[in-house]
């Protein structure tokens, strides 16, 4: 156990060395990933669920005075109304402008008569926020036209239901719950690409980084077992990899008070227990990948082939996510036996029930475990081969 710690502190002490290795295993998982992935997110959540409604919509209108109670109407609902330029048309290419109302010349006379009274919008299409108001503010308009409509039919002593030929119910029996599911999709994935990266570069300098060196061959000449030369570079690749693993999980618990409650839907928003059995559960993942990244790049003759290999090796700890995508796979029957694929499943399952059947995580966690024991063996067969050598 001695020889075997000290390798694994060599290889660690020499990693810590490398910035590069430091910044993938420390930043760029822990910071940049759940910045760039979750920012975003983070951001539109909070304009659709508060800013979208709490601050008031500014529209410019033609011919303000001719439609007194129509502009009533939408500034009781949040819609500011503001004269507009008359070089409207250049600003809403220009996006200098969102949405433009113009209200005919001939409003007045037509709506006093109980004709239809033409109102007209002017919007960009090119324009994300000039389309999404021009839906707001026609369905302030149709709304305020069917209050009118029922309105006159009542004057003239008609039920205004007379013109409504289906009565419309709308049953969601959904569970609510998408963005639970997404938000575990999304944190399986930087939790996967973050290890992935964390050992990426301690995985190709501990093994065809030594052979380009020449450092590798005095190593197996020494007094130490083949066995031990690879845990102890196994074990300091799985522990960059651990590094890379906690970073997104703790700042994925920092972001999740920023997204509106209502993104969760039924499940709720992830309580810090959620978040610590979550971590608990895909521990064998961590020494999953370590072994994998390790098997990977023993095998290669130089440093640049052992980056190529493990650059598509990359690909298949992601592979889950795009699967999830396009599939409506559930956590059941052969599912649950498949490394990182059950994980996933997993993630979603807790986030989303809040509680884990362990009946349902044991069987991924044992055949993760024994895939991780296979990379090692991997491993050590290429060395006591002496494919280190090359």
């Amino acid at each position: 156990m001695r020889r075997i710690g000290i390798i694994a502190r060599k290889e660690i002490r020499d990693n810590l060395r490398d910035k590069r290795s430091m910044f993938f295993a420390l930043v760029y998982g822990s910071l940049l990933m759940p910045a760039l992935i979750l920012g975003p997110l983070i951001y539109s959540l909070q304009e659709a669920f508060t800013e979208g409604y709490e601050q008031p919509k500014k529209i410019h209108v033609i011919g303000e005075e001719r439609a007194p109670n129509l502009i009533r109407h939408l500034h009781g609902r949040n819609i500011d109304a503001d004269p507009a330029p008359e070089n409207f048309r250049e600003q809403l290419r220009n996006e200098e402008l969102d949405i433009v109302l113009d209200i005919a010349e001939h409003y007045p006379e037509r709506f006093s008569s109980g004709q239809p009274a033409r109102v007209t919008l002017h919007y960009n299409r090119d324009n994300g926020s000039s389309q999404s108001l021009f839906w707001q503010i026609r369905a302030e308009l149709e709304s305020y036209s069917h209050s009118l409509a029922a309105q006159r039919l009542l004057v003239r002593g008609h039920n205004p239901e007379i013109l409504e030929t289906l009565e419309l119910v709308e049953s969601d029996v959904s569970r609510e719950e998408v963005g639970a599911g997404m938000i575990a999709t999304m944190l399986m994935f930087m939790v996967t690409l973050s290890m992935t990266m964390g050992g990426f570069y301690l995985a190709v300098d501990t093994t065809a980084g030594e052979r380009e060196r020449l450092s590798l061959e005095p190593l197996l000449s020494l007094a130490v077992s083949r066995l031990d030369i690879a845990l102890g570079k196994c074990l300091a690749i799985i522990a960059f990899v651990f590094l890379a693993y906690i970073g997104p999980l703790i700042s994925t618990s920092v972001l999740l008070p920023f997204i509106p409650e209502g993104f969760f839907g039924n499940a709720g928003r992830p309580t810090l227990t959620t978040l610590a059995t979550l971590f608990t559960v895909n521990l064998p993942l961590v020494l999953m990948i370590g072994t994998f990244l390790m098997a990977v790049a023993v095998h290669a003759k130089s440093i640049k082939e052992a980056q190529t290999q493990l650059g598509f090796a990359m690909l298949v700890p992601m592979a889950p996510f795009f699967i999830i995508q396009f599939t409506n796979m559930d956590l059941d029957g052969q599912a649950q036996l498949i490394p990182l694929l059950s994980q996933y499943l997993l993630a979603s399952e807790l986030l989303i029930d809040g509680k884990l059947n362990w009946h349902n995580a044991l069987p991924g966690m044992v055949t993760t475990s024994a895939a991780a024991l296979v990379f090692f063996l991997i491993s050590v067969r290429a060395y006591k081969r002496n494919l280190g050598l090359g």
